[in-house]
């Protein structure tokens, strides 16, 4: 817009070089053009970019409009484009509004869409989308009753948009806010070729709504916070800048104030005498502008072209007067002078973002070819195909459990450190529990603390960390084994005692190693199974057929459990019916060792001991010297001749030590063997051999149909990507071609 001494020029939209027809992507024109044709050409590239989902993948410049609630923005709004949006007390705008305008020698019309960001809980979408809300508008005067069917579509996103196109709208209005946005295409002779989006005014109170507060904060930086785009920063005049949210979010982002532009509105709100301050501030930065647009009665019977020249008619006055006098500032008052400076600005902030978004679009093609390779490539040769895709999972397989290039597999470290704790279980804790002495003897207390391993032998381990109980055998003292000997005798000769007795306290300590052995041997596979699961699931969720091959997965390490569960019992059986011990001297040697343990322990013997303490005391009292302690040391000495007195071991006593000790030395070395065993068994049968050879493989080929007569079709079905392998392709393709198109266009601008 240009001023030719005092009167107005308001031709300045004509001055812009006509356009014959919309810019298309697939059919721009590849003539080169000038200068000023290019950048707007430019502007609507970056339209129709945005238009086709491109904002997601490279930052597309664009004026974001921000300010504090009931800052003018609304009414700058309708200034610019000269459509009129929603009014009502308070927050009337509560969702984003894009506007896109381009200039066409057709006549006026607009276009209403919703672009769909978020889901009705708010999360974001994948894919974004806009969708078309009702036909096309030929009357400006109607586009405003369409945008707030368009708000209160987006407000109630549990519903269809469409159902608001028409009908009653009165008395659905919401609080919230949404980050879904109305798009606004505007097309027309008179039309500047602009984009900007409009937000919602930032607000400190909604009526205890705090959850809306902090919404529309976050909805704002959302695009500030974005590099590439414009802040229009509007301030109403009626209230001083610092009480306004919007400046101190605007510095928070942009603290050099590079990419922001200040609107100041209301002017004709300023106290009479309060002038001055606002003057100062539009002189300050040329990045600065004053605008004032009518109120609401005059907006009712005035016409755009009659606002635009009573704003100027308002700046021509006092306290204005010299600022539109002043040519410097004067190009910074009015609506006109700001729409046209953001036509330039936007175009010269798109051209310097240029390459940047070139580079950005070729970063994405990348990814997104990157993305296509990853994703399962068509196959040609279905049978081939089916075959390399058993040949591969069977490796994998057998990676799990094999260590190869130095590393090791961790399903066989966690399998391992299970078999450890069962055996540290079985051989240190489960042990059978004798006390050489009788129950009353324990029952006095002196008795309780008792070491169940002999010094001679090796520190016991302690329980392994994360076992929190396990079923302490039943403590068994003296007298019930010599009672267990008495009751079991039958027809042997005196001083014998039968051999059923050991072998009972053995069957109660091999039942203990049942229920342990079971719960090590479920735990380890349902180790396996998870692992497998995921390892099958992983390997064959592109083609969609995963939960199949698990089937047979799952039902051959089932087999493989069963197999080794019915090796382990049978094991189990034949340590409890005829367990024997063949290492001799490994046997007599720990018979010997818990034989002197026990019998160290029984009472006769500690008694025994104290008694030749006290003939010891005796003898060195009558050599001391002192009277005073050999006095002492001799009635010391008495009290324990008097208080040990105790007669010998009896020979049923010696038994059943002897029965104690041969049960200690028969576990420990049974336990040892068995518990070995079932751990080579284990690891062996059902951890390194869990591929089974050939076997699974076949099972797998046999469950796809790789051979026989209809081997091409069960092949073809079975690679056959999943849907969402499908879908994710043609996306991808999609994007690619929509980017490529892209830049492709933009770089006719290089």
């Amino acid at each position: 817009m240009s001023y030719t001494g005092s009167q107005l020029d308001y031709s300045f939209f004509e001055r812009e070089p006509s356009i014959s027809s919309s810019f298309d992507l697939d059919n721009a024109d590849e003539r080169p053009i000038d200068a000023s044709r290019q950048r707007v050409e430019l502007k609507r590239c970056m339209d129709a970019a945005v238009a086709a989902g491109a904002s997601m993948d490279i930052d597309v410049p664009q004026i974001v409009v921000l300010g504090s609630q009931s800052s003018g923005k609304s009414s700058l709004f309708e200034g610019i484009s000269k459509v009129s949006l929603p009014r009502n007390s308070g927050t009337c705008t509560r969702c984003p509004i894009i506007c896109r305008m381009v200039r066409k020698p057709d006549p006026w019309c607009c276009k209403i869409g919703i672009m769909r960001e978020v889901d009705e809980n708010g999360d974001p979408l994948p894919d974004p989308e806009t969708i078309p809300f009702g036909p096309e508008i030929y009357s400006p005067d109607k586009v405003c009753e369409r945008i707030q069917r368009a708000q209160l579509a987006i407000l109630h996103s549990e519903m269809d948009p469409q159902e608001f196109v028409d009908g009653a709208i009165f008395g659905t209005m919401r609080n919230g806010f949404s980050f879904n946005s109305i798009v606004v295409d505007i097309e027309g002779p008179d039309v500047i070729d602009l984009s900007f989006v409009d937000l919602p005014g930032l607000i400190v109170d909604d009526d205890g709504e705090t959850d809306n507060v902090e919404r529309v904060k976050r909805m704002a930086i959302k695009y500030i916070e974005r590099k590439c785009n414009l802040i229009l920063l509007v301030f109403h005049c009626s209230d001083d800048i610092q009480n306004q949210g919007a400046r101190r979010l605007a510095r928070t982002y942009d603290p050099e104030g590079e990419r922001t532009i200040t609107v100041l509105t209301k002017p004709d709100k300023i106290d009479r005498g309060q002038e001055d301050p606002w003057r100062e501030r539009l002189r300050a930065s040329d990045q600065c502008f004053c605008v004032r647009q009518p109120n609401m009665t005059e907006s009712r019977s005035m016409s755009w072209e009659g606002a635009r020249r009573l704003e100027m008619e308002f700046f021509r006055k006092d306290p204005w007067v010299n600022e539109y006098n002043d040519p410097s500032t004067q190009r910074r008052l009015g609506t006109e002078n700001l729409t046209n400076h953001l036509n330039k600005r936007l175009l010269d902030w798109i051209v310097a973002k240029l390459p940047a978004m070139q580079e950005d679009l070729r970063r994405r093609l990348r990814d997104i070819k990157d993305g296509l390779n990853r994703l399962p490539a068509e196959v040609a040769n279905p049978i081939r195909r089916a075959n390399e895709l058993v040949w591969e999972f069977n490796e994998k397989l057998k990676e799990t459990v094999n260590i190869c290039n130095f590393k090791i597999p961790s399903l066989v470290g966690v399998c391992r450190r299970s078999l450890e704790v069962y055996v540290n279980v079985l051989i240190y804790h489960l042990f059978p529990r004798f006390r050489p002495f009788s129950g009353a003897e324990a029952k006095k207390g002196s008795k309780a603390s008792f070491n169940e391993f002999p010094e001679a032998l090796p520190k016991v381990p302690a329980l392994p960390s994360g076992v929190d109980a396990i079923p302490v055998p039943t403590t068994v003292y003296l007298d019930e084994v010599m009672q267990k000997c008495d009751i079991g005798r039958t027809r042997e000769m005196p001083g014998n005692y039968p051999y059923g007795v050991q072998k009972e306290f053995m069957e109660n300590s091999v039942e203990i190693w049942r229920d342990q052995t079971e719960s090590m041997l479920e735990d380890i596979f349902q180790c396996i199974s998870s692992h497998l699961k995921d390892l099958t699931f992983g390997h064959f969720a592109s083609i969609g057929h995963a939960d199949t091959i698990w089937d047979v997965v799952e039902a051959h390490i089932e087999s493989r459990y069963d197999a080794v569960r019915k090796t382990l019992m049978d094991s189990l059986k034949r340590e409890k019916t005829c367990s024997l011990v063949y290492a001799c001297t490994e046997y007599f040697y720990y018979r010997k060792i818990y034989l002197n343990h026990y019998r160290s322990h029984h009472p006769t013997i500690v008694y025994a001991y104290k008694a030749s303490v006290g003939d010891i005391l005796h003898a060195t009292a009558d050599i001391v010297p002192n009277p005073i302690i050999a006095t002492a040391g001799h009635a010391i000495a008495d009290r324990l001749g008097e208080e040990d007195i105790v007669g010998e071991i009896t020979e049923d006593e010696e038994h059943g030590i002897f029965v104690m000790a041969e049960t200690r030395a028969f576990y420990h070395v049974a336990v040892r063997r068995y518990a070995e065993t079932v751990a080579q068994i284990v690891f062996h049968d059902l951890l390194l051999d869990i591929q089974g050879g050939p076997e699974l493989e076949q099972k797998l080929r046999d469950r796809i149909g790789t051979s026989g007569p209809d081997a091409e079709r069960d092949c073809s079905l079975f690679v056959e990507p999943s849907l969402q392998v499908v879908k994710d392709r043609e996306e991808l393709k999609r994007r690619q071609a929509s980017l490529k198109r892209i830049l492709h266009q933009l770089s006719r601008f290089s």
